[in-house]
């Protein structure tokens, strides 16, 4: 899906960038591409009138390009890192989130939340400053019910809940197990998925593989989260192993090429932090590795160096992987 620009007195290297993110990154960020999709359609609007909502979509789109190398790198006041850093500034200008208006709120909410992006798309150890920030910022505004309930507002709150069930595993073991052991977080969580496929229901038949993969990635996090190394050495390695070999079975049962793939990162990496195998390891670094050569990412390339260390570590007994995963500061979703 191409993005239609609205007339704009931006300089063309800053609508070059917009554009680069609307084909390149806006459309890994929903299940299904096409003209729901907010990041596209009500993100990048108004961040053409929007110095707030700009930066940091500026600097997600620069860092991406370089780092694909696609063409050639922005430098000096272009570059990603100084774009990152004027979007911190832009931030810190409404820093007395609850005093702010309805439509200021929910563009410091697209601001923070395509800071989040950004993380990803440069595997930043800045991901747990700019997720406690959302959550700040949201108790600052009153929460969900004073967001409003129009079509920004409503795409707002969607984000919010998907990035909280996937970012608490990495934020520390107590919200992991208390987030997806709820059935409450994790249906908000696959809500995003849903209105995706009610939106292109020729385009879904992949849906109920990609529901039963996260789902099966919560109930592999609480197995080694709660049962953990305490239980025996030898039920704990059938019972991962059949795990992850149930996971393996389902993904490769997704149809080749169908739309989502993308959306499967997280679960995938959970998935893989339970690999006892080498022949399940193997398997697992190729997911990733593939799907980094397909979104380009660099919280997938952290991901997988974090995976090395797990499974190095799960060599001896005693440590749970499941605490391990805040170490690296990295979202992998």
């Amino acid at each position: 899906m191409h993005y239609q620009p609205s007339p704009t007195t931006l300089d063309p290297w800053a609508v070059h960038l917009i554009h680069y993110f609307s084909e390149n990154i806006a459309s890994c960020m929903q299940a299904i591409d096409g003209q729901h999709d907010g990041y596209r359609h009500l993100l990048l609007p108004i961040a053409h009138t929007s110095p707030l909502v700009l930066a940091p979509v500026l600097a997600t789109a620069a860092f991406h390009m370089s780092r694909l190398e696609t063409v050639e790198s922005f430098s000096g006041p272009r570059s990603s890192s100084r774009l990152y850093n004027q979007a911190l500034v832009e931030l810190q200008k409404y820093q007395d989130f609850e005093n702010v208006d309805t439509s200021t709120r929910l563009q410091i909410l697209l601001a923070i939340l395509t800071l989040l992006v950004n993380v990803m798309v440069t595997g930043s150890d800045d991901f747990p400053i700019i997720f406690r920030l959302l959550e700040s910022a949201l108790k600052a505004m009153g929460g969900e019910d004073e967001l409003g309930r129009d079509e920004l507002a409503t795409f707002i709150v969607r984000q919010i809940h998907k990035m909280r069930v996937y970012a608490a595993p990495f934020l520390s073991e107590e919200e992991g197990i208390a987030v997806l052991s709820s059935k409450v977080y994790t249906t908000y969580g696959l809500n995003c998925l849903r209105f995706c496929s009610q939106q292109q229901p020729g385009l879904a038949a992949a849906v109920p593989i990609i529901e039963s993969l996260v789902q099966q990635a919560c109930g592999i996090y609480l197995s080694q989260a709660v049962e953990g190394p305490e239980k025996g050495m030898t039920s704990q390695t059938e019972d991962s192993t059949s795990r992850v070999q149930r996971f393996k079975d389902t993904l490769v049962s997704f149809p080749p090429g169908a739309p989502g793939e993308q959306v499967l990162i997280w679960a995938t990496f959970v998935a893989a932090s339970d690999c006892l195998l080498a022949e399940h390891q193997s398997f697992f670094r190729g997911v990733l590795r593939r799907l980094y050569e397909m979104i380009g990412f660099a919280n997938l390339l952290k991901g997988i160096e974090q995976l090395e260390i797990i499974w190095q570590r799960r060599r001896h007994p005693g440590d749970r992987w499941t605490s391990m995963l805040p170490l690296s500061r990295a979202f992998v979703m």
